[in-house]
């Protein structure tokens, strides 16, 4: 039926059209041909560059034939709609012949939708012109006839949207705006020109130019870039919705079905081919296919030829772009086209980390359709993402077959370890090859007589049974190298003799020939058959190969088993060595008692006189005895090891038996002669070696036996190489939590406490009732008092702190709390430290709990015994010093010893001051510390109390030769101070320089008004104070070490005193170097105006 309407529309239009062109035949007249040519011409233009849509393509030809309706005479419209409509039908065929490329997912105009756009201009023209002249009186027919014009060609667009099974107002809502600026927006202009009388013809046709000129290629080139712009959003949709299913999905195929399904949103897909590349094997496994629309079977596992397309983009690791007619395309380039039908074809490569994992592809068959950057660079995008899914996706497959197959084998060898018969052993090896690969048939041959004998089959023919062969393998060189061999397509493998009976009965196309060696000596073969082709990677074959050594190894035990009366005895009791070893060394990850467990078995097994096991350092590689036997003390104290028997094997990873005639042979035990050595090797490294002496020569039984030892013991000591590294960290970590003085408990984001070391026991805590519990669960426990005993008021106070690490800020804290226990009361200090990852995130919250109970008392003590000092000595200087005021009072002046006495009186005066203010300063620092001393404050001026320090200290000051002076500004502010605590600092600051001051230096007072705040200086030219010392010299009773005053040494009161007093004043004090030598000590105290008021916090 949408077949029957498109064929009747579509001739309708044409009658319709050719029928207006015929009754509108021109009158040819020269003034108007120009006219019709510059029509015609601005037609074509506008009809090749049109308006691209997401479907199809609109034209703003229609301009033309409005505005030459409206400023050209009614005589000239015949002529000038045969120029439009040549023009039209131009641009049409311009449009099919030479197609411009579509932007990325955009439909191309079909055919029908061409010539239907081309009828369009023709017929607005043709109508509209025949009624113009009975429409241009009034201004609002005049609007409406330019409405109407217009609405022709659009509405013959939805038709041609309609004809072609298109959605009709879809495609209106996804393009409006570019409709409304093709079909709207240039109406107001022509209404305006409409109006407008210009005069001559000529300026009416350079109004049309000047109109035309720059809409035709405007409004295109903003189409193609609304366009792109659109194409760039769905682009980034896509991606976006890849990644997602990357995330979702851990299936490869699925994943590239979403890949596909996406990608098909943006660009064109007809083929969509996924390949996997193996390097080693050189095939490309498909994964998905998929043919118009449509998920095909993927072939089997195919060799890459050379100088294919998807050869190009494997060797150069590039993109692949065959824009146009791929198949001329790829051969004109020197390369094999795709194998399908194609127009055009872009192919990627799936790179990860500079690895080929394989090719997308996809292709077009619509030659409308190609191709460009666009589509390269989005593919690309995409390829790379879903490279480092598949490369997650093939490491967890291949990590997961691994596990499986490695927990299969161990199964395997535990049931060919729980058998000594020679038919059970057989059967055993057959029965788990299924468990160790994905093989259909097993062979199994025994190497006697210097032949090769059938002894086991499975899933082959009587025929195969009846008439056994061994593949491939020359017998004789078979037996000597001992290596696999691998068979992957016997269809191609020029090895295989395509007629031999058995393969055209069997019709198996890989297998791989395992041999049979037990101490280098080929005991048989197991041949593993596949009925398909097939890749074995190097850490198959080295599976196989351990399940070939172990059967091998079991084989020979129940061949030994099997032997002479006597040769079965020996060999049960080796054997049970050997399974005792077993049980042993896996009950055990320890390398010493390894070492000892294999040492012993070998003696045992050999009445070895002396032995010893050597073991290789990793991190070092030096060797360490970790075993002995039968050696004197001392013996081995020193020896070389890298040298001797033991050397020569550690280097070469070769088994030696010596006698003592071999030069390298060292004696160590007086009476042995022999020596038998043999490595101990893993995957090719030598881990150390066992060497064994005895006064005789030892047996080839003997040496076997020992090597099966090693054998079973270096698994042993490999997995306990691989536990003592996991375990190290740990270990160390557990000794640092246990080691440490302080408690630690961590606490995660979910409550959890995550770890506790046992020194949460100062908190009258456990460690073992804290970890792995729930926070709300311990604190509903209130015989254990958590929130207590960690330092919160409350189990609330504690779980908010808690949920503070989900905030965006955690902030570490400290304090200090008294605890009582059951036991003992302890002053403990805490500190809070949020715990980050590596992208700074809170992940937990560390509480560190210290035991200060000691300090703290002695602090305590200290404190209380300079407060017992204090008022002890006080009331005796208090009487000192009136007696000595009344002594120089009654002294008569007169008298011939007044002088001596006031002069004496005045020294005891300055001593008990002195001492006085020691004293006091002690007490004051003692108060201050406690919080319970109040400053007296009044506002003051600095200079009169330097000038009394001055006084003070001058008679000091000239006996040591030192001369003081104050530099005291008159108009510096007033400030609020004690004064009689400031002038102790500034007579501690003078005392504490004149005792480091040398004669003839001066010391000076100096202030100044700095930032709102009063600098005073106390400048001397001493020796100056080393910078390591300049913070704790304000400590109580810390001195200056390795230097000391001229005169005496002070008490290591006076600095604390005046870093506290400062302090206490809201300023500062600190110590710079005097750039003439010596110190200037420095304070700051707040300068006094009427609205400052200075808050003092005792």
């Amino acid at each position: 039926m949408i077949r029957l309407n498109r064929n009747l529309i579509l001739s309708l239009l044409a009658l319709l059209t050719t029928l207006v062109l015929l009754l509108r035949l021109p009158q040819f007249r020269p003034e108007y041909a120009g006219a019709a040519l510059l029509c015609g011409a601005l037609t074509f233009a506008a009809q090749y560059y049109g308006v691209r849509l997401t479907r199809g393509w609109v034209s703003t030809a229609y301009v033309v034939g409005l505005m030459a309706v409206v400023m050209l005479p009614a005589e000239s419209h015949s002529t000038l709609l045969w120029g439009i409509a040549t023009g039209a039908v131009a641009g049409a065929l311009a449009i099919i012949g030479y197609p411009q490329q579509q932007p990325g997912r955009q439909y191309p105009a079909s055919n029908a939708q061409i010539f239907m756009m081309a009828a369009a201009t023709i017929l607005s023209f043709g109508i509209i012109s025949s009624l113009y002249p009975q429409a241009t009186e009034q201004l609002g027919q005049l609007i409406l006839f330019a409405a109407a014009y217009p609405l022709i060609g659009l509405l013959i667009y939805l038709l041609a949207l309609y004809v072609d099974g298109l959605p009709v107002w879809e495609t209106v809502s996804d393009n409006r705006i570019l409709l409304l600026l093709v079909f709207v927006a240039p109406l107001p202009l022509v209404l305006f020109l409409a109006r407008l009388d210009a005069g001559t013809p000529n300026v009416y046709y350079g109004l049309i130019v000047a109109v035309m000129v720059p809409l035709v290629p405007g409004l295109h080139g903003f189409s193609r870039m609304h366009n792109d712009r659109m194409q760039r959003i769905r682009e980034m949709r896509v991606i976006a919705n890849v990644s997602r299913a990357m995330r979702a999905n851990q299936d490869i195929e699925k994943l590239l079905q979403a890949v596909y399904q996406e990608l098909g949103e943006v660009v064109p897909i007809d083929h969509f081919t996924a390949m996997l590349y193996e390097p080693d094997s050189k095939h490309l496994h498909g994964i998905v296919a998929i043919r118009q629309g449509q998920q095909i079977p993927v072939s089997d596992p195919q060799r890459h030829q050379p100088n294919t397309v998807i050869d190009q983009v494997l060797r150069t690791q590039s993109p692949l772009l065959l824009s146009a007619n791929a198949t001329q395309d790829a051969q004109r380039r020197g390369l094999t086209p795709p194998d399908y039908p194609a127009w055009c074809w872009l192919g990627v490569p799936l790179l990860v980390g500079g690895r080929v994992l394989g090719v997308l592809e996809i292709a077009s068959v619509d030659p409308a359709q190609r191709y460009g950057e666009s589509e390269q660079r989005v593919l690309h995008i995409i390829a790379s993402a879903v490279s480092a899914a598949i490369d997650n996706a093939q490491l967890y497959k291949q990590q997961t077959e691994r596990a499986v197959r490695l927990s299969n084998l161990n199964m395997v060898l535990m049931l060919l370890t729980e058998t000594l018969s020679p038919d059970d052993v057989l059967d055993t090896v057959i029965s788990s090859a299924s468990a160790v690969s994905d093989a259909t048939a097993i062979a199994v041959y025994r190497y006697e007589t210097e032949d090769f004998t059938l002894v086991r089959c499975a899933g082959l023919s009587e025929s195969f049974d009846a008439n056994p062969i061994l593949n491939v393998q020359d017998q004789d060189r078979l037996g000597s190298a001992a290596q696999p061999v691998v068979i992957e397509n016997a269809a191609t493998d020029h090895r295989v003799s395509k007629q031999h009976p058995a393969w055209l009965a069997e019709r198996k196309q890989a297998w791989i020939e395992l041999p049979l060696a037990v101490s280098g000596q080929t005991i048989g073969a197991i041949i593993l058959y596949f009925d398909s082709p097939q890749f074995f990677s190097g850490e198959e074959i080295e599976l196989l190969r351990t399940f070939a050594n172990q059967a091998a190894q079991a084989i020979r035990n129940a061949d030994l088993y099997a032997g002479t009366y006597r040769a079965l005895e020996n060999r049960i009791e080796q054997l049970s060595v050997l399974a005792a070893l077993a049980r042993h060394l896996m009950a055990t990850t320890d390398l010493e008692m390894i070492s000892n467990l294999l040492l012993q078995s070998a003696v045992a097994a050999t009445n070895t006189k002396a032995g010893v096991v050597l073991l290789r350092d990793r991190y070092n590689g030096h060797m360490h005895l970790m075993a002995r036997h039968g050696y004197p003390a001392n013996t081995l104290n020193g020896h070389p090891f890298t040298e001797g028997i033991t050397g020569r094997v550690l280097s070469s990873g070769q088994a030696i038996h010596s006698s003592q005639s071999d030069p390298a042979y060292i004696s160590l035990v007086e009476g042995n002669n022999v020596q038998l050595s043999i490595p101990i090797n893993w995957q090719g490294d030598t881990l150390g070696a066992i060497t064994l002496e005895n006064n005789q020569p030892y047996t080839d039984e003997q040496h076997d036996f020992v090597e099966r030892l090693v054998n079973q013991a270096v698994f042993a000591i490999e997995n306990a190489h691989l536990f003592h590294n996991a375990a190290e960290g740990r270990d160390r970590m557990q000794a640092i939590l246990n080691t440490m003085t302080d408690g630690l408990i961590l606490i995660n984001r979910r409550a959890y406490i995550a770890l506790a070391n046992p020194r949460v026991d100062l908190l009258g805590l456990e460690s073992d009732v804290l970890i792995s519990q729930n926070l709300s669960d311990l604190l509903a426990n209130p015989d254990l008092r958590l929130a207590e005993r960690l330092g919160f008021e409350t189990d609330s106070e504690l779980l908010r702190v808690v949920n503070t690490l989900r905030a965006p800020v955690v902030r570490a804290d400290t304090c200090a709390y008294n605890l009582t226990t059951e036991t003992n009361a302890r002053y403990i200090r805490r500190q809070m430290i949020p715990v980050r990852d590596e992208q700074a995130d809170v992940i937990g919250l560390l509480l560190v709990f210290s035991d200060e109970t000691e300090r703290h008392n002695l602090e305590r003590a200290r404190e209380e015994f300079s407060q017992m000092i204090i008022h002890d000595l006080r009331s005796p200087l208090t009487a000192i010093t009136s007696s000595v005021e009344l002594l120089s009072e009654i002294m008569p002046p007169e008298n011939e010893f007044s002088a001596l006495v006031q002069k004496t009186a005045g020294s005891s005066k300055r001593a008990i001051r002195k001492l006085l203010n020691r004293v006091d300063s002690l007490l004051d620092i003692s108060r201050m510390k406690s919080g319970i001393m109040s400053l007296h404050l009044e506002v003051s001026v600095l200079g009169p109390l330097a000038e009394n320090v001055c006084s003070e200290l001058e008679p000091l000051a000239n006996d040591l030769g030192v001369h003081i002076t104050a530099h005291i500004p008159d108009d510096l502010p007033q400030t609020v101070m004690d004064v009689e605590k400031i002038e102790r600092v500034l007579l501690n600051l003078v005392d504490n320089a004149l005792k480091f001051s040398p004669r003839e230096s001066e010391i000076r007072i100096h202030a100044v008004l700095q930032e709102k705040v009063l600098r005073v200086e106390v400048i001397d030219q001493g020796p100056g104070v080393p910078e390591a010392e300049r913070l704790s010299i304000f400590d109580r009773f810390v001195q200056i070490q390795n230097q000391s005053g001229r005169l005496r040494r002070g008490s290591g009161l006076g600095l604390n005193f005046c870093k506290l007093a400062v302090e206490a004043h809201n300023g500062r004090i600190w110590i710079d170097d005097n750039p003439a030598g010596g110190s200037i000590f420095i304070f700051t105290l707040p300068v006094s105006d009427s609205d400052h008021t200075l808050q003092i916090s005792s």
